[in-house]
C-alpha cells in the first residue's frame, strides 16, 4: 500500500513529516500576488500626482504658518487680558470659562474638520474654519457681557481647532512621504 506521507528529502529526517505550508492556499496565493519589493513600495510612496512646485509649497507653508501663529497668539493675548476683562465685567469666578470654552470647542471640532474636508475639500474647510475663528473673535471683542464673551470664544475655538487640523492635513497633502 503506498504511503500518503511525502518522500523524505536528503536534508529531512525520514521519520518526521514535512512541514505544512503556512496559511491556506488562498492566503498564500494572494500574499505572493500582493508582495512588493522595497523599491516598488518606495516608488509607490513617492508617486503622488498633485505635487506643487517648490515656490508654491513655500507660499502655502507661509500662509499656513501665519494662520497658526495668529491662532496661537490669540491664546496668549486672551490669557494676558483676562484680569482686565474680569474687572470690567465684574466676573471673577466665571472668567476661567473664557479660555476653557475656546479649548473645549477647539478639541471637539478638530476631528470633524478632517471628515468635512474629505467631503467638501480642503480649501472649503479651511475657509470655514478661518471664518468661524474671525467672526467668533470679532463678536467676542464687541460683547456686552461675560456670557457673550464665553459663547463667542467657543465659536472662535470651533474655528481655531479647524485651523490647526486643516494645517496638518494640507501639509500632508502637499508634501510627499519621502520628503516628510
Amino acid at each position: 500500500m503506498p504511503s500518503l506521507l511525502p518522500a523524505a528529502s536528503p536534508v529531512q529526517d525520514s521519520k518526521e513529516p514535512s512541514p505544512e505550508p503556512e496559511g491556506t492556499p488562498l492566503e498564500s496565493e494572494t500574499a505572493t500576488k500582493n508582495e512588493k519589493t522595497p523599491s516598488q513600495s518606495a516608488v509607490q510612496l513617492t508617486d503622488q500626482t498633485n505635487l506643487l512646485p517648490f515656490k508654491q509649497v513655500i507660499t502655502v507653508f507661509m500662509a499656513l504658518a501665519l494662520c497658526v501663529v495668529v491662532s496661537a497668539l490669540d491664546s496668549v493675548i486672551v490669557a494676558t487680558a483676562l484680569s482686565t476683562v474680569a474687572t470690567a465685567f465684574n466676573a471673577g469666578s466665571i472668567i476661567s470659562w473664557v479660555p476653557s470654552a475656546y479649548l473645549m470647542t477647539s478639541t471637539a471640532f478638530q476631528p470633524l474638520y478632517g471628515r468635512f474636508s474629505d467631503i467638501f475639500g480642503r480649501k472649503s474647510a479651511m475657509c470655514i474654519a478661518m471664518s468661524l475663528y474671525m467672526i467668533g473673535n470679532l463678536i467676542a471683542g464687541f460683547s456686552k457681557s461675560i456670557i457673550q464673551i464665553i459663547v463667542f470664544r467657543g465659536i472662535a475655538g470651533a474655528g481655531g481647532g479647524g485651523i490647526i487640523g486643516m494645517m496638518q492635513i494640507i501639509i500632508s497633502d502637499i508634501i510627499t512621504l519621502r520628503e516628510r
